[in-house]
């Protein structure tokens, strides 16, 4: 008996053992693919910047044959990064490293964003009908993680086109509110799966042998990608297909993610235009929650003076929409108080009103007029003018990499600022003590001093400890890098997501926080 559990003793030592070297060995894979994703992540991203430059024409026309090539050069890249995002994905999860974040979204908005993202897939297949049902009208926000519920579907829904050439690709959605779960399906009419080869799909690398198959492009990565995600997020992923008949894949998951901390909001806190909306009627509030992009706009209400008052005392808004009618009281009371409060006069106010006090309301320091009822476009036309209404004049770009400080330098090409840029962390200390920029981009890996300790020396600086971040790198940061910084009070924008749109609405980000910090001041 003695030797009995001393051999048993032995062979759970060598278990642990073998698992503590299993878990080692993933977690030097999963290492060592982030080192080589960012190696690939920094030429393709600068291969894709070029392309989309050169298909805007900045540096001249192109003819439709060179057009053709460049959108080929393009998806090409496009390509080879979303092979390189599956990969360094899939080692990230094997290793336990994948962040999830818990964070409320619209499951409807979710679905509008696909709708349009598969359009131009679904118009290249005139013979097969793509529908997305609307979310039940009872379903209550979700709260998990929006950005990989949006990767499952987006797998889901290109492979059921993929391989569907004839009928129906459906999408549709359905709400226990007894179990709080939320089931979603993607099923089509396509060639079906056999019952013996229904696992291997969700394992990595593996294809079913079909013609059709090898006619499309992939990796075999998506679905095991997606199992995996699912099941992360506390769900499953499931399987219902048989050869002829097409398949439905069920994406089952908690509305609520189970056992998971509070969503970290971005690096600097809600970027968000903050619109505060100072009026009696239910209907223009309900009006201005269903015309602003709540992605870009956070919505403030109040129905009389006292509650703008005390709106204003405690989150000073970027604008104020303004009613001239509030029941009893006058709207231009509130014109004038602030006009006298040093801390708020600078807010811009849109005044709306059925009555025609155009000159009254200028008078003391509306920067705009219009009767009601509101038009849409003009509302969110004037609220991106205030956006940007206070230009950078002098940004610096830290950078190792010469391509990247070009494909910036282009991007930047119409905006009234000057650029700085510094080759390494040394150089770029020394530009930011002489000139002072309003605004920083940095990378994290650079030879010499990386990106983390110039940004702690930027915050130990006095002169430098406020100016903005942007951090612009190739990089995928896990969790801790994240909360580093979010406690250096950096913001973040891969270098794969570098546009001119995604460019902008970071300088827009920086402008809102200036105005923020102007009015605490």
């Amino acid at each position: 008996l003695r030797e009995t559990n001393l051999a048993i003793t032995a062979l759970s030592r060598e278990l642990e053992e073998k698992a503590d070297s299993l878990q080692h060995s993933n977690e030097l894979r999963a290492r060592f693919m982030s080192h080589l994703s960012h190696e690939f992540r920094t030429p393709l991203s600068a291969v894709i910047g070029l392309a989309d430059l050169l298909l805007d024409e900045v540096d001249g026309p192109i003819n439709d044959e060179q057009r053709k090539q460049i959108g080929y050069i393009r998806s090409s890249g496009q390509s080879l990064l979303e092979l390189v995002n599956d990969l360094l994905d899939l080692a990230k999860i094997e290793a336990g490293r994948m962040p999830v974040k818990k964070e409320p979204f619209l499951l409807e908005k979710l679905l509008t964003a696909l709708r349009g993202m598969f359009r131009p897939m679904s118009e290249d297949k005139p013979a097969v009908e793509l529908v997305i049902d609307p979310a039940p009208d009872k379903l209550p926000p979700l709260e998990t993680d929006e950005s990989k519920v949006a990767q499952i579907l987006r797998n889901l829904v290109s492979n059921a086109l993929k391989f569907t050439h004839k009928g129906t690709v459906r999408l549709s959605t359905r709400y226990n509110p007894e179990t709080d779960r939320v089931r979603i399906r993607v099923s089509d009419t396509g060639i079906g799966i056999a019952a013996e080869d229904q696992e291997r799909v969700f394992a990595e690398y593996a294809q079913v042998d079909n013609p059709i198959q090898k006619q499309v492009r992939g990796t075999g990565l998506g679905l095991p990608i997606s199992r995996k995600l699912a099941r992360a997020l506390g769900g499953d992923l499931t399987l219902a297909s048989s050869p002829g008949q097409g398949s439905t894949f069920t994406l089952e998951l908690p509305r609520v993610l189970p056992s998971e901390p509070a969503a970290e909001k971005g690096t600097t806190g809600d970027q968000r235009l903050r619109v505060l909306l100072v009026d009696d009627e239910d209907e223009m509030h309900a009006f201005c929650r269903q015309s602003l992009d709540t992605s870009r706009y956070r919505l403030l209400s109040a129905r009389t003076l006292v509650e703008a008052r005390d709106l204003l005392r405690r989150e000073p808004p970027d604008v104020i929409l303004l009613d001239l009618l509030l029941g009893e009281e006058d709207g231009l009371t509130l014109l004038q108080e602030l006009r006298r409060d040093g801390r708020l006069r600078d807010i811009p106010v849109l005044v709306l009103s059925i009555l025609a006090m155009d000159k009254e309301a200028r008078a003391l320091g509306a920067i705009d007029f219009a009767l009601k009822p509101i038009d849409r476009h003009w509302l969110n036309q004037r609220l991106q003018q205030i956006a940007a209404d206070r230009p950078l004049k002098t940004i610096l770009h830290i950078d190792d990499e010469e391509v990247s400080r070009y494909l910036l330098q282009s991007l930047l090409g119409d905006h009234p600022c000057t650029l700085l840029q510094a080759a390494n962390g040394v150089e770029g200390l020394q530009l930011a003590r002489e000139h002072r920029p309003d605004l920083i981009f940095l990378d994290l890996s650079m030879p010499g001093m990386d990106g983390f300790t110039v940004l702690e020396t930027l915050r130990r600086d006095p002169g430098l400890q406020k100016t903005p971040v942007i951090i612009l790198s190739s990089e995928r940061l896990d969790t801790e890098q994240q909360k580093r910084l979010q406690q250096l009070s950096a913001d973040f924008l891969g270098k794969h997501d570098l546009s001119r749109q995604n460019l902008a609405g970071q300088l827009e980000n920086i402008l809102r926080q200036r105005r923020g910090k102007r009015g605490e001041q």
